[in-house]
């Protein structure tokens, strides 16, 4: 493995329970029907992207710049997921 992938893969790998952490604070308020599983992979999906993109030069620690790109991703899915209805087609 390249050492920047080996890099990418050692941040996703040590910060993947943070996904969940922001799941959790993002969907608090929630109804219980909103499907948390698909919230989860667009966040795993957010980490990828962070980790992929992370500049140590620039001073941000690597857990707050993932952060909120997880907490982006998951907003971005949102419409996409239909929490408003429960079954149904619209």
């Amino acid at each position: 493995m390249e050492p920047r992938n080996a890099q990418v893969a050692q941040l996703i790998e040590e910060t993947l329970p943070l996904v969940t952490s922001v799941v959790h604070q993002v969907t608090a308020r929630f109804p219980r029907h909103v499907d948390k599983d698909e919230l989860t992979r667009a966040g795993v999906l957010g980490l990828v992207q962070a980790a992929q993109r992370y500049d140590s030069g620039q001073g941000v620690a690597f857990h707050h710049f993932a952060a909120r790109r997880i907490r982006g991703a998951i907003l971005d899915a949102l419409p996409g997921t239909r929490w408003a209805a429960r079954s149904g087609p619209p």
